[in-house]
C-alpha cells in the first residue's frame, strides 16, 4: 500500500495557493479626479519657486483591505526627466479598506523653476517648458503599473484653489 501523505501535502499546498491573493494594481485600485498644476514654494530671500504636482484619488477596487499600496510620480520636460515623487500610500498601520479612497500628491522633488518675480509671471516666460508627469502604483509585490499620464497645466494651485480666487 502506497503512502498517502505525498498525496495530502499535495493538496494542501494547492489550496493553499488558492487561497494566496495575486496582487494587481489595474484590478486592486481605480483611479479619479486625475489633476495637475504648480505649487508654489516658500521663497528663499528674493526667489520664488514652482514645481509641478499631480493629485489624484485611489480606490479600493478589491474585496480585500490593502495594506500596502505605493505611488510614484516622473516628471519630465521635452527630452529630459526632470524630477520625482513618491509615497507609500497604504500600509499595516494605515490599510486602505474595501470600497474607501485616499487622495494622493506627489510633486516634483528636484524640477522646478524660479524667478524673483511673482509665481504666476514664471508661467508666461519665453523660456517655461511645459511638463508632463506620469504616475506608476504598486500593490503588495506587484510590479510597477502606470494609472495616469497628463500634461501639467499652466496654473498655480489645484482647481479648488483657482475657485477661491
Amino acid at each position: 500500500m502506497k503512502p498517502r501523505w505525498p498525496l495530502l501535502v499535495g493538496l494542501a499546498v494547492l489550496l493553499l495557493c488558492g487561497a494566496c491573493r495575486k496582487d494587481d494594481p489595474k484590478k486592486d485600485l481605480r483611479v479619479s479626479d486625475v489633476e495637475t498644476y504648480w505649487v508654489v514654494e516658500a521663497p528663499k530671500g528674493q526667489t520664488q519657486a514652482i514645481a509641478p504636482a499631480i493629485r489624484l484619488t485611489l480606490s479600493n477596487a478589491s474585496s480585500d483591505t490593502l495594506d500596502s499600496v505605493f505611488a510614484a510620480a516622473g516628471f519630465r520636460r521635452e527630452g529630459e526627466e526632470w524630477g520625482g515623487d513618491w509615497q507609500q500610500v497604504a500600509s499595516r498601520k494605515k490599510p486602505l479598506p474595501p470600497g474607501k479612497s485616499i487622495v494622493v500628491v506627489l510633486r516634483s522633488g528636484e524640477g522646478r523653476y524660479t524667478s524673483t518675480g511673482e509665481p504666476e509671471g514664471i508661467l508666461r516666460v519665453e523660456a517655461f517648458r511645459d511638463a508632463v508627469a506620469t504616475v506608476h502604483v504598486r500593490v503588495g509585490t506587484s510590479a510597477w503599473v502606470q494609472v495616469a499620464a497628463a500634461t501639467v497645466e499652466r496654473r498655480i494651485g489645484t482647481r479648488a484653489v483657482q475657485d477661491l480666487r
